[in-house]
Parts: C-alpha cells; structure tokens; sequence
C-alpha cells in the first residue's frame, strides 16, 4: 500500500465531516421533534446515510480500491449507493415538508 496522497486525505475528510453532519442532525431532529412524525423521517433515513457514509468509505479504502473486483461490478455498487441516498434523501425531504404540522403537535 503506498502512502496516503492528498486527495485520500481530503477523501477521509470529507467523509469523516459528512458522517458526523449526518449524526448531528439525527441528535437534533430527535431531540427538537421527538417521536413526531418529521422527527422520524428526518431522523432515520439520516442516521442510515450515516451509516452508509462510513460504509462506502470502507469499502472504497479496502475492497474497492485494490481492483479486486471488474469495472462492471465497481459501477454498479457506486450506483446503488447513489441510489439508495437519494432515496433516503427524498424521505428526509418528506420529513422536513412535515415540520409546521410537527411543530404545531407539539405546541398544543
């Protein structure tokens, strides 16, 4: 294995940065909404791009780095990963056209 270059560093990083962004955001929107309907759909699907994150990350600094696998193969895992996050991001955006009601639930 060679040594880290700039562009794996800045990788891990933005990873890494991206990971803790998506588990703040859990902790604030269970904390704001609780147990609301846009606090779930706010909360989980962030919490699973937060595992996803690091999940993709393993992936590509092990498994997917070394070119064990075809180019086919490698393409369609990035794809399903793009996949599954925009649809988890679509349930976030559910979540978060749900917050007046939400906040109005938890008002009364």
């Amino acid at each position: 294995m060679s040594e880290p270059t700039i562009f794996n560093v800045i990788y891990l990083a933005y990873s890494l940065l991206w990971t803790l962004i998506a588990l703040a955001a859990v902790g604030i929107s269970f904390f704001r909404f609780r147990a609301t309907a846009s606090g779930i759909l706010i909360g989980i699907p962030m919490l699973l791009l937060a595992f996803k994150s690091l999940l993709m990350l393993v992936l590509n600094r092990t498994f997917l780095s070394y070119g064990s696998i075809g180019y086919e193969a490698h393409v369609i895992i990035q794809a399903l990963s793009f996949f599954i996050g925009a649809m988890l991001f679509l349930v976030v955006g559910a979540g978060i056209a749900l917050i007046p009601r939400s906040l109005s639930r938890l008002a009364r």
